[in-house]
């Protein structure tokens, strides 16, 4: 970063306590300042000014246990639905349904698809 375009990220952030490196960036593209830095730049350099605190990456937990297994068939998951789910109808109907068989047999004049009329 140019040290002109570093003093203004500075002389900004001292104007504006409050704000951060995104909005500094947006402000000095609204100012048609160039080149124009990246977020993560200017946060550096209010950090060599020591207009923000350092701080470190928030890590990942250790003590998650990841949905991955290590082989096949040892992790099942189901997906439930019935009546008592909300936004389902009841019986268990998710606004699909599968053709059911009929109950009676159909009429003999009452052709099945793919069979000869008589």
């Amino acid at each position: 970063m140019p040290p002109a375009v570093e003093a203004r990220v500075v002389s900004l952030r001292r104007a504006h306590p409050a704000w951060g490196p995104s909005r500094i960036v947006w402000q000095l593209e609204r100012d048609g300042t160039g080149p124009l830095p990246g977020r993560s730049s200017v946060y550096r350099a209010l950090v060599r000014h020591g207009l923000v605190e350092a701080r470190k990456r928030k890590r990942r937990r250790e003590d998650y246990r990841r949905w991955e297994r290590g082989r096949a068939m040892e992790l099942w998951q189901m997906d439930c639905d019935g009546p008592g789910v909300p936004g389902q109808r009841a019986g268990g109907q998710g606004g699909h349904r599968r053709p059911r068989a009929p109950s009676q047999p159909l009429p003999p004049h009452i052709s099945r698809i793919g069979a000869a009329s008589p």
